[in-house]
């Protein structure tokens, strides 16, 4: 997973990724900077997404908006992907994105609309394989 940082303000990211018996999932929140517990924020909407034992993107980002709202103050954007065999689910919440990289052309592809970009959105999306994933 790659994160970028910002080069005026401290680094509020987290992110975390879990292997089970259902696939691989992964998580990337940005703690919104101009709150002093900005990092504790996206701290626990990572911990939140990898104790989440369920299939239902919505249920998990409410769970984790609920351990956010419990700090008092702080917000975070949070994106998730859970891959299988066969598919990879995307969720995000607030103006972060994904993006899915091509090994054929060497390009990156965003994977939540133009459009929502720098808004604050809740987004799910589904990407299908043909053939089984290697994961």
């Amino acid at each position: 997973m790659l994160t970028s940082p910002s080069p005026h303000h401290e680094n509020h990211d987290s992110y975390g990724f879990r292997v089970d018996p259902t696939g691989l999932l992964m998580a990337v929140a940005d703690g919104v900077s101009s709150h002093p517990d900005a990092k504790q924020a996206s701290l626990a909407a990572v911990k939140s997404v990898m104790a989440y034992i369920g299939s239902d993107p919505a249920e998990m980002f409410w769970r984790s908006h609920k351990k956010v709202m419990a700090l008092k103050g702080p917000s975070t954007t949070l994106v998730t992907a859970h891959v299988t065999e066969r598919q990879i689910v995307f969720a995000s919440l607030g103006d972060s994105n994904a993006y899915l990289y091509s090994e054929r052309d060497a390009s990156f592809r965003r994977v939540f609309p133009q459009s929502q970009t720098n808004q604050v959105f809740e987004w799910i999306g589904k990407w299908n394989f043909p053939e089984p994933a290697v994961v």
